[in-house]
């Protein structure tokens, strides 16, 4: 499973709790195989959480993990 990262990586080991299986790699190898022993929903997003402690999300569609991104109403958050 060929796994693409969108801006940067995230700082390994990484952790997911994907559809109630709990899943941790120390490497973007381990994460790829790992996520391949999974059945993921073509059509949604899963979150995972790096060694940081900062947000990205596995977009299945396309294989790609990106930081996550928090949507805001305005400057003020209103």
């Amino acid at each position: 499973m060929g796994l693409q990262y969108l801006f940067r990586m995230p700082t390994f080991p990484v952790v997911s709790n994907i559809d109630g299986c709990f899943i941790g790699a120390r490497t973007a190898e381990e994460l790829s195989i790992e996520l391949g022993k999974l059945h993921l929903d073509r059509d949604t997003s899963y979150d995972l959480v790096d060694f940081t402690g900062e947000g990205w999300s596995l977009y299945v569609p396309k294989m790609v993990i990106s930081p996550l991104t928090l949507k805001s109403d305005g400057p003020n958050g209103k």
